[in-house]
């Protein structure tokens, strides 16, 4: 749990201990002394800070309160990886220790205190270790041991003058007491006397540890012989005592880094091999013999594999692991020692089947301990490779199955293989995507290869062996074993992608054994093969596939009503209708889920952004209809209005679901869409506690580090968010005060936006495509504000603008300024009823534009060519076509397949025939214009921007953005033909042009029926209305019959 967490779920428990009468001095100590013992180290720290401020805190409990808060600070130490943070928290545990000690001198705490400054020394100790290792100059490395060596002089001064101190104490209590009488005083002398031993184990082991570093061998071979006897004296006196037993374990650890490998066996075998598995403490001594004799015998020459097999691999198989224990490195650094022993031992022994089974362990072993992360994950996952070759010798020695249960068996430990084996595969392609040099990647690539092999047959023998179990199963095998198998082969058919049998298998084994354990698995897994068949499907309609997904669904919710699997079904079938815009029907769905099941935020975070598309997308229609002069095509401003208060209603209830809960990924994604509706409708205030409220705003929550907003591109998508919301409220404030807080809100998001890229090439590019999304959604957002809050919001986003022009030189930061002013300016310019000058927004991007050239041009070439493009643009805005088209050529003559520009182009030359009523304008649209050098067109006009994306028409392109393009082109062409019919001076010239156009759009309904979708189809219509009109026709657009089949 993050500490930020642990504080907020503890807050009002604190508040409650903090509020508490002085007679409960009692329960605040129990309180604290829990906090400590639970492991909730930082609300320790935060409750003991309040305790020091408090005058109601009683002065007893007041005077520990350094030793408290130095013993949270060094358990918080051990988990910080800063090092520079965690010497900081050692060195404040230190100085509280210190003044603790001094300031209370006889305290039955302070002796603890003195322990623990040992421990806090031995952590100084280790910290210069770790820095030594990541450090590569020679000359660093040997001052950090150096360091290191001191601290641990220290720490064993400490603990030998603690001794010393624990020794006087003993001596004031008298050596015979009344159990009854004194129970108390024989609970201290007890304590004394463990502590007594620990004290002398600890001297001894920061002797050793400090041997362990010393460069001189001379030296360090006098230093681990001293501490071995140390070790070997403190056993000799107290064995009884769990130190006295560690000391033997550290005494072997000294012997065998001595060089006497037998002594250390000898040593283990005789007095730890023997100790019981329990209690817990003995369970983990024992473990730590087990594998320190494990490695004494390898050790030899040669390795003693067959005594550490039967004795330490032995000793795990008695074992019965935790699940905690299977994730301990501990456990996993065993794990692997016994996997290489039985690596190694195989090709000693004789028999085949011995061969084999001492291969079996091997590769189990070495699966084992790679499935969890751990220090030794990655020796793990080489060893699983290195054992490949050990799969073919397993499976040449495996007999034919003869009975039901050996089938049975042999397809289990398939499946079990294949999963085992593609976490391998996972594994090694991450290691080879962080890969550096060739060598690195040569060697990946061919322990992948290898490790493929091996999964396509493990694939191969579980189809093979589980089939022919159902072939041998008689009548005493239970449905439920069968079922099992079914299962089995049904996922095998899905990861070949054979969805259609997988869901045939799975859906019978569903309906027809709906009790049986493997039901609703089998569910599961036939609903994603009904929603795969259905993506995969060539067809144009689709009526089967949405059945299979409906039925599946369907059963699932009636079988398994009210329970997991269904309200996650209905979830899923909430995501398949809104993507077919099915939004009524997905709402049916959404309403059978229960309010208080987990899958239904999910559900509800999709149909509700689902909703707002759908109002977004329905403003534009709106706007495009009006300017193509038939707003019957689009909706009405009831529609949208139902949809943007459906939209907020779903949302709401989402974000509204986790009051008083920890966040996850569906809350932030739904607090992100309400905040973002909130800014588009112009209440961006509503917006601003999803940011900033404590623990739950989405800005806290990137501040944090939190896991629910780590996935790629969020934290970037919540500052964009939450600067457009301070800028959008600019205009709704009053004082000046308020104007420059909202202003430095959204410079400092727009400071963490950059802070989230790289200062490289690719972040810089990265950070381009940030800033341009930015500022088109704030154009966005303009185009779709009603026409009388327009002015007013495009004068906060322009003094916003300024404000950051004038505070900055960095050709990003002004590139986004420019692009914003453009779009301001784009966005007032193509709305006749908006009032705003766009020009001077125009302007101000011209200016700041040239700033950009002039600032990073020379550095940043990328930029130089898009600037150029948005000159070229905002030329255009202005009415100066010459000098824009100027840029455009310019542009396009050295990169002439940049699609958008030519796109950009041909719009230019529509609109200049437009505004200077030039007929031949409209033609250069269609075909191009201004030669090159080859005698070929420059700017390809429309004609050729639809030819050379033909390709991309298709309802199934894989590239959708292309697809969209073409139908603009198609529409235009025929726009641009229309334009130029009507200004030809003869009727005949006229109708000829008119009929053109007119086949321009026949022709592309006939080839394309759906006409690029719903909008562009509408847009279509329209246009052949008018042509129609125009040629003395009925303006029926496109025929109803040709519009149904569509």
């Amino acid at each position: 749990m993050p500490l930020w967490v642990q504080r907020f779920s503890l807050t009002f428990a604190l508040a409650l201990m903090l509020s508490a009468p002085l007679a409960a001095e009692e329960p605040r100590e129990a309180f604290l002394e829990g906090l400590i013992q639970q492991g909730y180290y930082d609300p320790a720290m935060w409750y003991i800070d309040q305790l020091e401020k408090s005058p109601k805190t009683p002065a007893a409990m007041k005077a520990t309160l350094p030793y408290r808060k130095a013993t949270a600070q060094l358990e918080v130490s051990r988990t910080q990886r800063n090092p520079a943070a965690r010497k900081e928290l050692l060195d404040q545990a230190d100085a509280n220790l210190a003044a603790f000690v001094k300031a209370q001198p006889k305290h039955d705490k302070t002796i603890d205190a003195r322990m623990q400054r040992g421990a806090i020394m031995l952590e100084r100790a280790k910290l210069e270790e770790l820095l030594a290792d990541r450090e590569k100059d020679d000359a660093a490395k040997k001052n950090y041991l150096a360091e290191a060596a001191k601290q641990y002089d220290a720490a064993r001064g400490v603990y030998q003058a603690t001794v010393g101190q624990i020794q006087e104490v003993l001596k004031g209590i008298p050596s015979t007491l009344d159990p009854q009488e004194d129970a108390s005083k024989i609970e201290l002398r007890d304590e004394l006397r463990g502590a007594y031993v620990r004290a002398n184990l600890l001297a001894a082991t920061s002797l050793y540890e400090k041997a362990k570093i010393t460069p001189d061998d001379k030296k360090k071979k006098e230093l681990l012989t001293k501490s071995a006897k140390e070790f070997d004296t403190i056993f000799g006196k107290y064995r009884k005592f769990l130190s006295g037993l560690y000391a033997r374990l550290y005494q072997a650890e000294a012997e065998l880094a001595l060089g006497d490998a037998k002594k250390a066996t000898t040593t283990i075998q005789n007095d730890l091999m023997i100790l019981g598995d329990q209690p817990q403490e003995f369970r983990v001594l024992k473990l730590k013999s087990v594998k320190l004799l494990a490695k004494a015998w390898a050790s030899e020459d040669p390795p003693k594999y067959e005594q550490i097999a039967k004795v330490c691999g032995g000793w795990l198989d008695e074992q019965q692991l935790r699940v905690s224990e299977d994730r301990d490195p501990e456990w996993i650094e065993l794990k692997i020692q016994l996997a290489k022993t039985y690596q190694g031992l195989a090709p000693k022994l004789e028999k085949k089947e011995d061969k084999t089974e001492a291969l079996k362990r091997a590769v189990k072993l070495a699966v084992d301990a790679s499935k969890y992360p751990s220090p030794f994950q990655k020796d793990a996952l080489a060893l699983r490779t290195e054992l490949q070759g050990a799969d073919a010798v397993i499976a040449a020695t495996d007999k034919t199955p003869e009975t039901f249960q050996e089938a049975n068996e042999a397809g289990r430990a398939a499946m079990q293989e294949i999963q085992s084996q593609t976490f391998v595969i996972n594994k090694l392609k991450q290691q080879l995507a962080a890969a550096k040099t060739p060598a690195e990647k040569e060697d990946l690539t061919g322990q992948i290869k290898s490790a493929q092999e091996g999964l396509d047959k493990s694939f191969a023998n579980a189809e093979k062996f589980l089939k022919m179990a159902l072939g041998k199963a008689d009548v005493d095998v239970s449905n439920d074993d069968l079922n099992v198998i079914r299962y089995s082969l049904a996922f095998l058919d899905f990861q070949k992608k054979d969805y259609f049998p997988t869901m045939v298998q799975a859906s019978f084994v569903a309906r027809r054994y709906p009790t049986s354990a493997s039901a609703k698995a089998c569910a599961k897994l036939a609903l994603a093969s009904s929603l795969l068949i259905y993506q995969d499907s060539p067809a144009e309609k689709k009526d089967f596939e949405v059945a299979q997904v409906k039925r599946i669904v369907n059963f699932m919710a009636t079988q398994w009503a009210g329970e997991q699997e269904s309200n996650e079904a209905l979830a899923t079938l909430v995501g398949f209708e809104v993507a077919q815009g099915q939004i009524a029907e997905a709402q049916e769905t959404l309403a059978k889920i229960p309010a208080d099941s987990a899958a239904r935020s999910d559900a509800e975070l999709k149909l509700g952004q689902s909703i707002w598309v759908n109002y977004l997308r329905g403003l534009s229609a709106q706007r495009q209809a009006a300017a193509d002069g038939d707003p019957s095509a689009a909706p009405t401003d009831a529609q949208l209005n139902a949809m943007k208060e459906k939209a907020l209603e779903v949302l709401s209830a989402g974000v509204d679901k986790y009051d008083g809960k920890e966040p996850d990924y569906s809350y932030v994604i739904a607090a992100l869409s309400l905040a973002q509706i909130y800014t588009d409708i112009g209440e961006p205030e509503k917006a601003f506690p999803l940011f900033e409220k404590d623990n739950v705003g989405l800005l806290k929550m990137v501040e944090a580090n939190s896991d629910a907003v780590s996935r790629q591109g969020l934290p970037a998508m919540i500052y964009k968010a939450a600067v457009r919301a301070y800028i959008s409220a600019l205009p709704n404030v009053k004082g000046q005060t308020e104007t420059d807080a909202l202003m430095v809100k959204a410079e400092e998001a727009m400071t963490q936006l950059k802070t989230l890229v790289g200062d490289d090439a690719a972040g810089q590019k990265q950070l381009i495509a940030v800033y341009i999304s930015l500022a088109k959604d704030l154009q966005t957002q303009l185009e779709n504000a009603p026409p009388t809050q327009k002015a007013a919001l495009s004068a906060g986003f322009e003094a916003f603008l300024n404000r950051v022009g004038e505070s900055t030189n960095d050709p990003l930061v002004l590139n986004w300024v420019g692009e914003t002013f453009y779009g301001l300016g784009a966005s007032l310019k193509s709305d006749p009823v908006a009032s705003g000058d766009a020009s001077q927004f125009f302007n101000k991007a011209l200016t700041v534009y040239e700033r950009v050239i002039n600032e990073g041009s020379a550095t940043n070439p990328q930029l130089l060519l898009q600037v150029k493009v948005r000159v070229a643009a905002a030329r255009a805005g202005l009415g100066e076509y010459e000098p824009a088209m100027e840029s455009y050529v310019d542009v396009l003559k050295e990169n002439p397949m940049m699609v958008n520009v030519q796109v950009d182009a041909a719009k230019m030359l529509y609109d200049w025939g437009v505004a200077k009523d030039e007929a031949l304008k409209f033609g250069e649209a269609i075909q191009g214009a201004y030669k090159n050098d080859k005698n070929q067109n420059t700017v390809w006009g429309w004609g050729r921007i639809q030819s050379l994306l033909a390709r991309y028409a298709s309802k199934d392109s894989k590239q959708p953005a292309y697809r969209e393009i073409f139908f603009e082109a198609r529409y235009n062409m025929a726009l641009a033909r229309y334009q130029y019919a009507a200004r030809q001076s003869s009727e005949n010239d006229k109708q000829k042009y008119f009929a053109m156009a007119e086949k321009d759009i026949r022709n592309t309904e006939f080839a394309y029926p759906d006409l690029g979708g719903e909008q562009w189809r509408g847009r279509f219509d329209a246009l052949l209305k008018k042509i129609q009109t125009a040629m003395h026709k009925s303006p029926v657009g496109l025929s109803k019959r040709e519009a149904a089949g569509s």
